[in-house]
């Protein structure tokens, strides 16, 4: 029932732009494997050059799949402004609203499946930013923080001294090694 509440409220034209979007990095994806094979080192041997495409085509799918997938990750840091500038699409209501909005879309998705470490690295700057936003936060928001992401305790003992706590409490109990 809540599965069906939610599609009601989806707009028709959003699973559009994601298939587009998903197309536009497997097509990055593609173009991206057929440079590597282009500049294979395989000596102008014609037998070797055909024995690694054949082990290659196992793996084929694998870079396609990955180059639609990482397209599609983009398109939702985007729509969620986690990734701004004036090189990136305007994503108001989810929808580009212009044809340079489109081209940006269209553009980022191929250069999201064609280099493959490009969302992986900009999903890490982004985990980096909010470890170093919450290191710089001060005592008193990150208590307030952390409380409203778990339930509250009866105790209030701040997190460095229930850490000297439980060292106590295990040094207390570990058995005294025996004279060498």
């Amino acid at each position: 029932m809540l599965i069906a509440s939610w599609l009601m409220g989806w707009d028709p034209r959003l699973a559009g732009v994601i298939a587009v979007v998903a197309f536009f990095g497997c097509l990055g994806a593609y173009v991206s494997i057929q440079r590597r094979l282009q500049s294979t080192s395989d000596g102008g041997d014609p037998i070797i050059g055909i024995l690694a495409l054949h082990e290659f085509n196992v793996t084929l799918h694998f870079p396609l799949i990955a180059g639609g997938v990482f397209a599609v990750v983009l398109y939702f840091m985007l729509a969620a402004r986690l990734v701004e500038g004036t090189l990136f699409p305007d994503l108001r209501d989810t929808i580009p609203g212009d044809a340079t909005g489109w081209g940006k879309l269209f553009i980022w998705s191929f250069v999201a499946g064609f280099a493959e470490r490009f969302v992986p690295d900009t999903l890490d700057r982004l985990v980096n930013q909010a470890q170093r936003a919450t290191a710089a936060m001060p005592a008193a928001a990150q208590a307030a923080a952390m409380s409203s992401r778990r339930p509250t305790t009866t105790t209030t003992t701040t997190p460095a001294k229930d850490i000297a706590r439980r060292a106590t409490a295990f040094q207390a109990k570990a058995p005294t090694p025996p004279p060498v």
